[in-house]
């Protein structure tokens, strides 16, 4: 998906992004905000809430970590263009500072990795060879491939993600345990 992707939500969370870009734009377009959109695609790292809709990699290793089974949505071969953090506020911080007034930028990896493919690496870091996952129904409007087009904010803007999927894991794990036993402890 490029930056001029039709926008089509198929959820309340989607028409809300697009409802938000376009309130962006209108406000360059009218007023001559000194604004650019930012775009990015499925963010994970240290501190993400768990028990948001959307967010999957905490949902998956805090489960791990609690000795349960992971749910997965579906059949687990929908994809995600994930990114880690740290790799997202830096391409905020060049959107802010060198995009063109009004532009849309997509910030993402431009690879896309199945539900499935992401549980099995969560538990390889975490040094398990196997685990078991239960399948539960598809969630309603689930969109099945999620890949961004990033070059516009390679050329643009010099970003490209620098977090490999294993490492943005491990650092996101390494904080789920440090919280986890920090919050027994209290």
């Amino acid at each position: 998906m490029s930056e001029t992707h039709k926008l089509r939500p198929s959820t309340p969370y989607a028409a809300a992004k697009a409802a938000c870009d376009h309130l962006v734009q209108s406000m360059v377009n009218t007023f001559e905000l000194d604004a650019v959109i930012v775009r990015p695609f499925n963010t994970y790292g240290p501190g993400q809430n768990e028990n948001t809709y959307a967010a999957v990699i905490p949902k998956m290793i805090k489960t791990i970590l609690n000795g349960e089974t992971p749910q997965i949505t579906g059949d687990g071969t929908q994809t995600r263009d994930f990114n880690y953090v740290t790799d997202v506020v830096d391409a905020a911080i060049l959107a802010g500072e060198r995009g063109k007034l009004g532009e849309v930028y997509n910030i993402c990896s431009g690879k896309e990795t199945s539900i499935n493919d992401i549980v099995g690496t969560i538990a390889s870091v975490m040094g398990l060879d196997e685990i078991e996952v239960n399948y539960i129904d598809k969630r309603p409007g689930d969109v099945m491939r999620h890949r961004g087009d990033g070059s516009k904010a390679a050329v643009e803007l010099g970003w490209k993600p620098r977090t490999s999927m294993e490492d943005g894991l491990k650092e996101t794990i390494e904080w789920y345990k440090r919280s986890i036993k920090t919050k027994g402890n209290k």
